[in-house]
């Protein structure tokens, strides 16, 4: 008890008077020093549930609870102004609030469970298990997680769950009860696949726990190539502000475990964003092992299917072209011939008409041998 007054008179240090106009410096000095203050605390409370828990009572391990929530709350608050104040290092003070929440997540679970073990209920407790009441703190309830919610809300969603659990200390629950507590929060569809793979038993943290199933479900149903292929492919919306479009991208990134990627996978990622024939990515898309040798085997033959079909065409095409051509000569003979105008003879023009008499050919002065004058 006396080392946690000593740590609890050591929060004094506070966030500097000018916070008001904060800058990178003093708000750096300030999560150094929570950050050693937390870490203190975490050193001490882990001391005291392995070698002195025999002296401890539950109100000095609520309290221990307590100051490590307490400072990481401080750090978490520092986080987030120092990450306005210096945006490029912004993922380094993520990374450093993470490990922050997963020890000190680690010591109150311990410090939870190690609080049982200093209470054993009480025969009549057993028997009367509902004479005893617990208020939740509903303040970081999170919302209902859909089954259609993306994987990276999936992840915001079991960060807050994290939250909600902690703050209520239910490690101190019944199984039941975590699971009661844990259910309600999914949507109808996500809580019917999720209990599926559940048992009476199954707790909610853990190796195929209750998260580590609702995990499972959500990258089934994104596959880690639809997880990189959302990476390669996102791009600023109009009205995204960069910065929030950078955050999202930094989030993306976890989901889709760039750091292990090859050289050739890269390599196809960039292939298969670049194309700009929908009906080749689907192809694509389809192959069962999306290597840089199968997806060029894969071109090459929707290419090569591309020219015959257009060879076929061709052809198709040309004999259009000569039934055009021969049409209108098929009318041309079939067409009906045109009338015939009576020509009327001039009466201008006088014409001449030798006889076939010989006496008119006497009269005419012709000779009646050749008809000629």
């Amino acid at each position: 008890m006396a080392s946690r007054h000593m740590e609890s008179s050591e929060s004094t240090c506070m966030i500097p008077q000018n916070m008001s106009s904060p800058t990178v410096e003093n708000t750096s000095a300030s999560l150094r020093s929570y950050r050693s203050h937390l870490s203190r605390v975490i050193n001490s409370s882990n001391k005291a549930i392995t070698d002195y828990i025999d002296s401890q009572d539950p109100t000095s391990l609520v309290e221990r609870k307590e100051d490590i929530r307490k400072y990481f709350r401080k750090i978490e608050s520092l986080t987030l102004i120092i990450q306005d104040l210096d945006p490029l290092n912004a993922s380094k003070y993520d990374a450093d609030l993470t490990k922050d929440g997963e020890r000190s997540d680690e010591v109150i679970h311990a410090l939870s469970k190690a609080a049982k073990t200093v209470t054993m209920p009480t025969a009549d407790s057993r028997r009367h298990p509902g004479t005893f009441s617990r208020r939740i703190n509903e303040s970081l309830k999170p919302a209902i997680l859909s089954k259609d919610a993306s994987p990276t809300e999936m992840r915001h969603w079991i960060d807050a769950f994290k939250s909600y659990y902690s703050s209520n200390d239910m490690d101190s629950f019944s199984v039941q009860e975590r699971q009661s507590y844990f259910k309600i929060l999914l949507d109808v569809d996500l809580r019917t696949r999720i209990m599926a793979k559940m048992s009476d038993d199954t707790d909610v943290f853990g190796n195929d726990g209750c998260i580590d199933l609702l995990e499972k479900d959500f990258l089934a149903r994104y596959p880690l190539f639809s997880r990189r292929l959302d990476f390669f492919q996102s791009q600023q919306r109009p009205g995204q502000a960069f910065t929030d479009f950078l955050a999202k991208l930094k989030e993306m990134s976890k989901l889709a475990d760039l750091e292990k990627l090859s050289v050739e996978e890269i390599f196809v990622f960039c292939a298969l964003r670049g194309t700009t024939d929908s009906d080749l990515l689907d192809d694509l898309l389809e192959l069962q092992d999306k290597t840089l040798k199968d997806i060029e085997n894969a071109a090459s033959l929707y290419e090569s299917k591309l020219v015959s079909r257009s060879k076929l065409n061709a052809a198709n095409n040309g004999n259009d072209k000569v039934m055009r051509i021969s049409a209108p000569n098929q009318r041309r003979y079939n067409a009906k011939p045109k009338p015939k105008h009576d020509v009327k003879p001039d009466s201008s023009k006088s014409t001449f008409k030798r006889p076939t008499t010989v006496r008119g050919m006497k009269e005419q002065g012709l000779c009646t041998r050749c008809g000629r004058n």
